[in-house]
């Protein structure tokens, strides 16, 4: 009887393999980076995917591919603050950054696909978000910590753009962000960040420090 019950399962098992019906999921990781909003939480159309996320956090979480309908909501209540319609890949990671403000129609999500290349040995791959409503285009500098500025790594980033994924040492780095064609103005400037050999990080330049400040956004990956 127990070797007829394994042989049973192990079908099941083989039948569960190849069902053509299972779900396509991409990963995505959602962040909060608009300082005057509240908590919120995550929904694929009506399925609850995350809560409570604050200002600064994030979640990862498995969605659905093709264009599904993500909605943002107060945490704890039905009050929608956003509905979105990312385009997500089976296999592909994603970021999800989440910013504006509290003014009517502020408040956006932008879609990056995590798609870095790996880097070679003593390299890193690094990449900058703009998402500080308000502040117009950076230039970003990406340098040893408390190092002179140079010429920057990446000239012009506009609110709701990324940098891409920019080839950097690895080791410790820090992001410094200034108006395009000055150093006058320092607006942001970021903690020591290390990146690994051959590895990828995403930071986020977004408002709510004095007055602006970078996340270090976390991975699907």
């Amino acid at each position: 009887m127990k070797y007829r019950i394994v042989l049973f399962a192990s079908a099941l098992a083989l039948v569960a393999c190849k069902d053509t019906n299972a779900p396509s999921i991409a990963r995505v990781r959602f962040v909060h980076a608009s300082s005057g909003t509240s908590n919120f939480d995550v929904l694929a159309g009506t399925t609850v995917l995350a809560t409570n996320i604050a200002f600064g956090a994030s979640s990862c979480v498995a969605v659905a591919t093709g264009t599904p309908t993500i909605n943002l909501r107060q945490s704890g209540t039905a009050t929608t603050l956003l509905t979105a319609s990312p385009t997500l890949v089976t296999g592909t990671n994603y970021l999800v950054v989440v910013s504006g403000g509290t003014a009517a129609g502020a408040l956006r999500a932008t879609t990056f696909a995590e798609n870095a290349s790996a880097a070679g040995s003593g390299r890193a791959r690094l990449q900058v978000v703009h998402a500080a409503n308000g502040l117009g285009g950076q230039d970003v500098f990406i340098t040893a910590p408390g190092a002179i500025f140079g010429a920057p790594s990446f000239t012009n980033l506009a609110y709701g753009a990324s940098t891409g994924y920019l080839d950097v040492p690895s080791g410790s780095q820090q992001v410094r962000a200034t108006n395009t064609g000055s150093t006058v103005t320092l607006n942001a400037t970021s903690a020591t960040l290390t990146l690994t050999s051959t590895g990828a990080k995403t930071v986020i330049l977004t408002a709510g420090g004095a007055p602006y400040q970078f996340l270090i956004a976390g991975s699907c990956g």
